[in-house]
């Protein structure tokens, strides 16, 4: 590998320190299969809201779970932007070079599926919990409205019961109402939470789409990597069509020359015959 250095956030690679290098990848390696492995606790997890299994204590768990997985996912992408620096910055053409450029490419495509699913799973977790919240909603307007009819319906009654001291009825009543209060706090509290927690899934869903434009970024430079890869290649092979045209013209133009000096010494040795020929006739007479 070449010397060079750059500068991360967290601290500087050089381009020979192939040890940590290969670290750095290890490690978004191992990230990115935990992601997957918690996508599907939380898919599972997910499955059992809104069934018999369905609780607090579940949804906080998926939560705390996602929400963990959630920013997983942001330490693993700025990891691939180191790599991806690192990719960038080396000028290098060794064969450990190009090993390293394949193995960021296919890391970056790993976690792009990887987020696909993820950010699937957060959806479908947002809709149920608004779907489940709305249903508690509804619950608690008619549990409100149905305990305010039978508080009336059993004052009545007790109005109307022989036999009970006045005072004891105010006691019952008093205690019925702060019964049916606590109940209705306990549920605004827990669609108070819900809502908290949707408003946490849509958060975390718009970090996994700020984690998709940097992948995006990543991709579109591998392409243009690619594309410069075969631009380099074409002009390779236009410079070598080139250069064979210039050969064959080169030898086309050596065979004619060939030609011409043949021809040319052709018509010299006739030049001379045809002149020794009249030297000989000239002679013969005087001669004579």
């Amino acid at each position: 590998m070449a010397t060079a250095s750059y500068s991360t956030s967290k601290y500087t690679l050089h381009t020979n320190d192939s040890q940590a290098i290969q670290k750095l990848a290890q490690s978004i390696t191992t990230n990115i299969q935990k992601i997957s492995q918690n996508v599907s606790q939380i898919e599972n997890m997910n499955f059992q809201i809104g069934t018999l299994k369905d609780s607090e204590a579940l949804r906080e768990r998926l939560l705390q779970l996602e929400n963990s997985t959630n920013q997983l996912a942001k330490d693993t992408n700025n990891q691939l932007k180191e790599l991806n620096n690192f990719v960038r910055h080396s000028s290098s053409q060794s064969a450990e070079d190009r090993q390293l450029k394949f193995q960021k490419e296919r890391l970056t495509n790993d976690l792009l599926k990887t987020l696909n699913k993820f950010q699937e799973v957060q959806k479908s977790t947002m809709q149920k919990q608004k779907e489940s919240n709305e249903r508690a909603k509804s619950n608690l307007n008619f549990n409100t409205n149905e305990d305010g009819f039978r508080l009336e319906e059993l004052q009545s009654t007790n109005n109307q019961s022989i036999g009970y001291d006045s005072s004891e009825i105010d006691r019952f009543n008093a205690s019925q109402n702060v019964q049916i209060s606590m109940e209705s706090d306990i549920n605004l509290v827990q669609i108070k939470e819900r809502e908290d927690a949707i408003k946490r899934l849509e958060h975390d869903i718009l970090d996994v789409n700020m984690i998709f434009k940097d992948l995006a970024v990543m991709v579109h430079d591998q392409g243009e990597i690619i594309d410069s890869i075969e631009s380099n290649v074409s002009n390779v092979q236009v410079r070598v069509n080139e250069a064979n045209t210039h050969l064959e013209s080169a030898k086309k133009h050596q065979e004619k020359a060939r030609k011409r000096k043949f021809i040319l010494i052709c018509i010299l040795t006739f030049v001379l015959a045809v002149i020794t020929f009249l030297i000989i006739l000239s002679i013969q007479p005087w001669r004579d």
